[in-house]
């Protein structure tokens, strides 16, 4: 999860550096698009594996809310300059990777039912 959104952002940050280079441009940005759809189906797997059963359906409508929103402010982020925008858009990008890095993990085989099995 952390490497797909790592690649998001630095596939941003690097079309913006890049976007007089039409075929550079094009691959960086491809590579942005594939991080952000990988760590997007991703999402629902981790959430699945990690929270407990009581908390599951919430934690999941968290994150749907949250996608919700970054497509509400996406077009206050395309009045942006160009370079701007790109930057912008990798930044929320590298900071979904710290956040998937601080993700809680469970032991191989352990199935969390209670949210004090989580702690």
């Amino acid at each position: 999860l952390m490497i797909m959104f790592i690649s998001s952002g630095c596939g941003l940050l690097l079309h913006g550096l890049f976007s007089t280079h039409v075929y550079a441009a094009c691959i960086f940005l491809y590579m942005a698009k594939c991080g952000s759809a990988g760590g997007d189906n991703t999402i629902y797997v981790w959430a699945g594996e990690i929270f407990p059963t009581s908390v599951k359906n919430v934690a999941l409508s968290i994150g749907m809310l949250s996608a919700s929103l970054g497509s509400l402010i996406a077009p206050i982020i395309g009045l942006l300059p160009y370079f701007q925008m790109f930057c912008a858009l990798s930044v929320i990008a590298l900071s979904d990777a710290f956040f998937a890095l601080i993700l809680p993990t469970k032991k191989k085989g352990e199935n969390l039912e209670t949210v004090e099995q989580l702690e």
